[in-house]
């Protein structure tokens, strides 16, 4: 039997490469076939958004780039988007200008009443025997429970628990707390007592911690919500936590409270006026980490609730990570599309080459030597796995904090020393 092979047209390909055609108002071009310039890259932005995304790739290789490029691209069609993005690194603030609102520990508030028993107790609770530990954790909740009924003064409290989050004033917690103290007869068994008010009253002396520790008993969730969120957008779709500024100790916390806070938002909502809401989280490693540990336990079953209820609230997240060998396997492996830049560790490559058929081999053996800004990306977001080679973003629309250029900077001496005594003075001062 004859058949006739006909050529196959610019057109048509790209409409196969796409999974749409690039005229489509929902695909987004993110650069060009690294072996074709002439075919543009699409994303389609429906699959991406409504199965997950990981964007992976080792230090160096265009990652950030890549995250800020997609986002940007998705602003230019959906303005009125509500995207949130930790940032640990202070990278991000300038990727997006006035289209972003910068939150952190000088111009925000999460204040300690916000918390549940279990975020609290991981911020007060520290150190001694586990016997201990649940001695201190048993008088803080009776405290918060205490706490919280008396500066809601219902005629019905019944339905206030430690974690219902009602206001109340941390002078208040610490009285409680104290008269607990002062109700114990034995003497030998105020230990717990007083180890609890000690750490309470140290973070409450500590500036740094005065974003959750201040007075702050007026109900503002609402308000507090709607910025993180964005709602209304007025015009600033995307919210950059910077994380640089938190203290490390309590990182983990910080993200616990925003990813429950999203999901019991969009839980709560009534359908028709449920917003869609996508939750980047920059080194998702540490957050979600593939070896579970009792530290970061509250912040992964939160991140993870998103990752596998979400999208029945309109909830998305973007994994990003230069170590996907360290990111939970399971929350990888419900990602709908991946986008993987250069992975040099053998260990990172293989989590990315599972996730390719057989017939892939070309694109496996890519991995660990592609160039700078190019990538593979393969699944729901595009029809079959595409090596890439992303659009160069403009220099002001780039985040921060790139590679020095050394022999630039070593070719001239500095004799202004001004920038030391400035650098020094923001470190005394934990100016960051």
């Amino acid at each position: 039997m004859n058949e006739t092979i006909e050529r196959v047209g610019p057109l048509p390909l790209r409409a196969v490469l796409s999974g749409i055609d690039a005229a489509a108002a929902s695909s987004v071009r993110v650069g060009s076939l690294a072996g074709d310039v002439s075919q543009p890259a699409l994303i389609r932005v429906e699959e991406l958004l409504a199965k997950h995304f990981a964007v992976l790739g080792a230090t160096g290789s265009g990652k950030s780039c890549a995250v800020a490029l997609l986002l940007r691209r998705i602003l230019a069609k959906a303005p009125n988007a509500h995207i949130i993005l930790l940032d640990p690194h202070n990278e991000y603030a300038q990727a997006f200008g006035d289209s972003a609102v910068v939150v952190n520990i000088a111009n925000t508030r999460m204040p300690f009443w916000a918390l549940s028993l279990e975020s609290s107790s991981r911020i007060l609770v520290q150190g001694g025997p586990p016997a201990e530990q649940h001695l201190q954790t048993g008088i803080l909740e009776d405290a918060i429970v205490k706490a919280r009924k008396e500066a809601s003064h219902p005629e019905d409290t019944s339905w206030i628990t430690v974690d219902t989050p009602l206001p109340y004033l941390i002078q208040n917690l610490r009285r409680n707390i104290n008269t607990a103290m002062g109700a114990v007869n034995n003497a030998e068994s105020i230990g717990p007592h007083r180890r609890l008010l000690a750490r309470l009253d140290s973070l409450v002396g500590d500036r740094r911690f005065s974003f959750m520790f201040g007075d702050y008993a007026i109900d503002t969730l609402s308000e507090d919500i709607g910025g993180l969120v964005r709602i209304p957008v007025n015009g600033r779709p995307v919210t950059v936590v910077d994380m640089s500024t938190i203290p490390t100790a309590i990182a983990d916390v910080v993200v616990t409270v925003l990813a429950k806070m999203i999901f019991q938002f969009a839980f709560c909502c009534e359908p028709e006026h449920r917003v869609p809401i996508l939750l980047v989280c920059e080194d998702a490693h540490h957050y979600l980490p593939a070896t579970q540990g009792a530290t970061y336990e509250a912040c992964t079953r939160n991140l993870s609730r998103i990752i596998s209820q979400g999208r029945k609230y309109g909830l998305s997240m973007a994994l990003v990570s230069e170590h996907p060998s360290e990111l939970s396997p399971r929350a990888l492996a419900q990602c709908g599309t991946i986008l993987a830049l250069r992975l040099r560790n053998r260990a990172d490559r293989l989590c990315v080459e599972e996730n390719l058929n057989d017939d892939e081999a070309s694109l496996k053996r890519t991995l660990g030597r592609l160039p700078d800004r190019e990538a593979i990306i393969f699944g729901d977001g595009v029809s079959v796995p595409m090596h890439v080679r992303f659009d160069e973003l403009e220099a002001e629309n780039r985040p921060s904090g790139g590679s020095a250029r050394f022999l630039e900077a070593w070719q001239s001496d500095s004799p202004d020393v001004g920038f030391r005594d400035r650098a020094i003075e923001r470190w005394r001062r934990e100016l960051f």
